[in-house]
């Protein structure tokens, strides 16, 4: 599995380039197609770029690195919450409630891919406080619907707190 972090910090081929405010995935695929990339040097007014995913070199849990240059990144097109989405995809911020059939269960942290084919396999749902901070790992089946704001699942609190937990600190 590969872990495809939403928020994250992020380098690019050259260096530190910023961080990742959200993903882009296809709601038909089950793939992340693009990652929002803010970089606060990039010049004019909008300083947020939609990364197409096959730029991503590896992620590991709160960093994500990219095959392409700081350069490379300041000639993509300048995107903002307000512009459509590509391809009809969605996109995914950090910290979307999560809701069981029976009420909130916690918010999205990240996702688990596939190796080979990039496909989503699971969610990594952040659930606890401060000193015990945990990620429930929610394979995708369980999964009723992903709204703009609200990941509604298939399953209530009880079968959700049978799921897999890791530790949130991984990295």
């Amino acid at each position: 599995m590969k872990e495809i972090p939403i928020k994250a910090k992020v380098n690019c081929s050259d260096g530190d380039c910023g961080e990742s405010k959200g993903l882009v995935i296809d709601r038909e695929a089950l793939k992340v197609t693009f990652v929002v990339v803010e970089d606060k040097n990039l010049p004019g007014d909008s300083h947020f770029r939609l990364v197409p995913f096959d730029s991503v070199a590896d992620a590991l849990h709160g960093k994500i690195a990219l095959s392409c240059s700081s350069d490379d990144l300041a000639e993509l097109d300048p995107y903002s919450d307000q512009d459509p989405v590509p391809d009809g995809g969605m996109h995914i911020r950090p910290g979307m409630k999560i809701q069981a059939t029976d009420g909130k269960v916690g918010k999205l942290d990240e996702f688990l891919l596939d190796q080979k084919s990039g496909v989503i396999t699971s969610l990594l749902m952040l659930k606890g406080h401060l000193w015990g901070k945990k990620d429930v790992v929610i394979p995708v089946n369980k999964v009723d619907q992903m709204g703009d704001v609200t990941i509604t699942l298939k399953i209530d609190k009880e079968a959700v707190s049978k799921l897999t937990a890791v530790s949130a600190n991984r990295g």
